[in-house]
């Protein structure tokens, strides 16, 4: 059974957003949301915002980092498609 996020992906040609991502950044600002680690480093994204629940408090925790931050690359590479994206 596959469910919209197994379609989604083989719909979109990631290589070709990608590259208009690359391509429009530089005159102006994205801001989008996404699973898929090819976006966020293949994208060449300057900032990232990690968010979470805090499961005491039920609120939204912003961890705000770079692709090049060691520290929070394993969250990086647990994306959908992380591991190969930082290859």
């Amino acid at each position: 059974v596959m469910t919209v996020l197994d379609i989604v992906p083989k719909l979109i040609n990631i290589k070709l957003l990608v590259e208009v991502i690359k391509d429009r950044k530089r005159s102006r600002q994205i801001v989008f949301t996404t699973h898929n680690a090819n976006f966020v480093v293949n994208g060449d994204a300057e900032l990232i915002h990690i968010l979470s629940i805090d499961e005491a408090s039920q609120s939204t925790v912003i961890k705000s980092t770079t692709i090049e931050n060691e520290d929070t690359r394993e969250t990086l590479i647990g994306l959908e498609g992380g591991f190969e994206a930082f290859k």
